[in-house]
């Protein structure tokens, strides 16, 4: 009779545990989608406030570099129209006309900026080699090491790498004076890591901040994606920047 008891009694601890199990599984699934589904909202956001970023980026860089130009140009024109002595006016036209060049190399840059054309088809490290190109034009050493990027890496992956980049550089050459910068792309077994430096001076973070922009653009890319970016907040000796992706993010 006793071993009948414990039995009945081993039967019922068995069925509650197991129950108790199932109610665990069931409730830590519950809690593991509401996770996912909190992370799609953040992603989400982040796209959204990316997109309202480029938008404020594009009226700005519209109203700082372009219009300017615009205006100068149309005084050239109505100057002109007072003028006489054919000398003046042919001065007049080849000023007028460096202004027209400048404009031509500004529109480039914004467009530059909204779609990055070139990387459908020369491909992430070409596109950012040529970039290189650009930036060294003005003074600035660029050095660049890569190693594994691109393997299987999606379009849109390529696209979102490189802005954040282009992104980092802007905010180099905008509010930290520097004279050099380093770049290390890098796919590891399971990550992809992007080291960023720059030897600037200043409070960078500071002055982006004030533009509403910069790094909370940087922000929401990598989130996007569901990166980690890690950031130095001093920048009185430079800039550094490290931002991490899965790849399995970056592939499929």
């Amino acid at each position: 009779m006793l071993q009948k008891d414990q039995f009945l009694f081993f039967v019922v601890t068995s069925a509650f545990s197991i129950f108790i199990l199932f109610l665990l599984f069931i409730f830590i699934r519950i809690l593991n989608l509401k996770r996912r589904k909190q992370k799609e909202i953040e992603a989400l956001n982040a796209m959204i406030d990316m997109q309202e970023i480029e938008r404020k980026r594009l009226a700005d860089d519209m109203h700082d570099q372009i219009g300017p130009m615009l205006s100068a140009i149309k005084l050239k024109i109505n100057a002109i129209r007072q003028m006489h002595e054919a000398s003046e006016i042919r001065d007049v036209i080849n000023e007028t006309n460096s202004y027209i060049d400048v404009l031509i190399q500004d529109v480039r840059q914004v467009v530059r900026n909204l779609s990055p054309t070139n990387l459908e088809k020369q491909g992430l490290i070409q596109t950012i080699q040529d970039f290189k190109g650009v930036i060294e034009k003005n003074n600035i050493r660029f050095e660049f090491a890569h190693e594994g990027i691109e393997n299987s890496m999606k379009e849109k992956a390529k696209i979102n790498i490189y802005r954040i980049v282009a992104e980092l550089i802007n905010n180099s050459i905008r509010h930290s004076h520097c004279t050099l910068i380093k770049l290390v792309m890098k796919v590891y077994e399971k990550k992809t890591i992007i080291l960023y430096t720059d030897n600037g001076s200043g409070n960078q973070e500071e002055q982006m901040e004030d533009h509403g922009l910069g790094l909370k653009n940087i922000e929401s890319r990598v989130a996007s994606f569901r990166g980690q970016l890690f950031q130095k907040k001093d920048f009185t000796d430079g800039a550094f920047y490290q931002i991490s992706f899965d790849n399995y993010i970056l592939m499929n």
